[in-house]
């Protein structure tokens, strides 16, 4: 941070309105030098509030620490003071209607006419808050520990720094900044240049040393790398809000398409139970309006409830079905059994038998399971059955050879 110059004048004016005095040990008839409350190597600044007349012996005595603030109580209403009367400011009025009709409005004022600077009071109108230089020192100090304890974590691991070096880094700390330090510390770390031979691991006796000297490099690195990494994590989560996004449509669209197979179910199956047409009325009607883009989780629930009860009615159904027909069959190899004896027509009606249960074990609805209908039909009556597998009645039955007359 590069020092603002302070003009003599101004300086010798500051001095006066001190009393002039060391504003550390109030001493009087001394020179006394620019210093700071808070010193500017450690961030203090160089306006009024920090800037403090010090002896050498002070100046010296503080150089790396706070200073105590002993200036009178009313330095600024006496610096203030002795501006006005060497700059002498000249004021100019404007006149508002209703207000200063005693003055002119096209003429400058003169300042005593305006202004009683001997009786004038002023005061701080914002307050500066400095950071105690303890608290830079405590801050820097535990910077430097925290890079060390984290490089002991490393293979193969820096020998822990000297006092000397210790001292140089902490330095670097307070000077450069603690935020500056950590970047350094971050990228000096991450490149482990105190490695001297990677297969024996074999490390530099002054292992931080290159940091110290090389802490510039090491900033302007971290800076450039943390900056990268900064516009990459901004890509990812847009990248992330992109895909977040796009799962929030395609799960919306999901619940949609799931409440809308309700729209599906027949309202005139047996044993409906009471409200599921009024659930699959509203899913009919879902289906025709295009402007419905999602549906709560409550009428999801209504039209899933729906759609496994029928599922569960249809499963029976189809069950009952296919052990009906499976009953039948049994019952035919039975009588196939007993009808006849060559081996021939037994494979044949076996033969039937199987293509009929195969059908049904593959018939995944009651619809599709009603095409095996004919060969059924056709098998009971090849063996004197009628399709529900009760015997033909004697009436239809041929009275000269009793077979089914076709």
């Amino acid at each position: 941070m590069k020092r603002r110059p302070v003009d003599s004048w101004f300086w010798e004016l500051y001095v006066q309105a001190c009393g002039g005095r060391c504003g550390a040990c109030s001493a009087a008839g001394v020179k006394l030098e620019r210093g700071h409350i808070v010193p500017h190597a450690f961030g203090g600044t160089d306006g009024l509030e920090n800037l403090l007349p010090l002896c050498l012996r002070c100046n010296k005595k503080y150089l790396k620490k706070e200073t105590p603030d002993k200036r009178p109580a009313d330095w600024r209403e006496r610096f203030f003071l002795l501006i006005g009367h060497v700059l002498q400011p000249q004021i100019s009025v404007s006149q508002e209607k209703g207000l200063c009709s005693l003055i002119p409005t096209t003429k400058q004022t003169e300042n005593s006419m305006v202004i009683d600077w001997q009786n004038t009071e002023f005061s701080v109108s914002t307050e500066v808050f400095t950071q105690s230089c303890d608290d830079v020192y405590q801050q820097a100090k535990a910077a430097v520990r925290e890079m060390v304890t984290r490089s002991r974590e490393l293979e193969p691991k820096p020998f822990r720094p000297t006092a000397k070096r210790q001292e140089q880094m902490k330095d670097l700390a307070i000077t450069r900044g603690v935020k500056a330090f950590r970047i350094a510390g971050e990228e000096f770390l991450r490149e482990m240049p105190w490695v001297l031979d990677e297969r024996r691991g074999s490390a530099h006796h002054d292992s931080f040393l290159h940091f110290c000297e090389s802490f510039d490099f090491y900033v302007e690195d971290g800076t450039k790398r943390a900056k990268r990494l900064a516009e990459q994590g901004k890509l990812q989560r847009e990248r992330d809000r992109v895909q977040q996004e796009a799962a929030t449509i395609a799960q919306r669209e999901s619940r949609l398409a799931k409440y809308l197979r309700a729209a599906k179910v027949p309202t005139d199956w047996p044993g409906i139970p009471d409200g599921d047409p009024e659930v699959i009325a509203a899913a009919v009607a879902a289906a025709k309006d295009a402007s419905i883009k999602d549906v709560d989780e409550s009428l999801l629930e209504q039209s899933i409830g729906v759609q496994r009860r029928y599922k569960i009615y249809r499963t029976d159904a189809l069950l009952a079905e296919k052990n009906k027909i499976r009953h039948l069959m049994t019952k035919c190899a039975r009588i196939a059994a007993e009808q006849y004896n060559d081996v021939e027509n037994q494979k044949a009606v076996a033969a039937q038998i199987k293509n009929v249960l195969d059908w049904v074990d593959g018939s995944p609805d009651i619809a599709y399971l009603r095409r095996v209908d004919g060969a059924v039909a056709d098998l009971c009556a090849s063996l004197g059955l009628l399709p529900d597998g009760t015997p033909y009645p004697d009436s239809v039955l041929d009275p000269e050879s009793g077979d089914i007359p076709f």
